[in-house]
């Protein structure tokens, strides 16, 4: 299984990602897309063990781009666990535009699924 959220609903995906956990039906990855903050995100992420890449457009009017400042940092600080950021000039709140206007973006959301179920599977295991 593989969760994306984005905004809203990227608080619930890690909320969802923690309660298949407890249920030891960990998913295999976490797409994150300027996600909003859950209540606990902090126990949340910490019990995270699976790749997580996140993205943000600086340009983000819903939820500013430096709110992503603090999650990466908790992310970024669960030992063993892979986090890629990417970070985008511009698309506003909405992926489309995101990966619209950066081939990077498209192409790491493209590829996203063959890496989590192949080389950094290799990683978490």
């Amino acid at each position: 299984v593989l969760l994306y959220g984005k905004s809203w609903g990227g608080a619930r995906a890690l909320e969802l990602a923690d309660a298949l956990r407890q249920k030891g039906k960990q998913p295999s990855g976490l797409c994150l897309a300027c996600p909003a903050s859950p209540e606990g995100r902090g126990a949340l992420i910490s019990a995270c063990r699976v790749p997580v890449l996140l993205t943000w457009a600086k340009d983000d009017k819903v939820i500013p781009f430096q709110s992503h400042e603090s999650l990466l940092q908790e992310l970024r600080e669960r030992t063993g666990c892979v986090t890629i950021f990417v970070p985008v000039e511009a698309g506003d709140h909405r992926v489309d535009q995101m990966a619209a206007r950066d081939e990077a973006l498209a192409t790491k959301l493209a590829e996203w699924p063959d890496l989590v179920l192949g080389p950094l599977a290799k990683l978490g295991s």
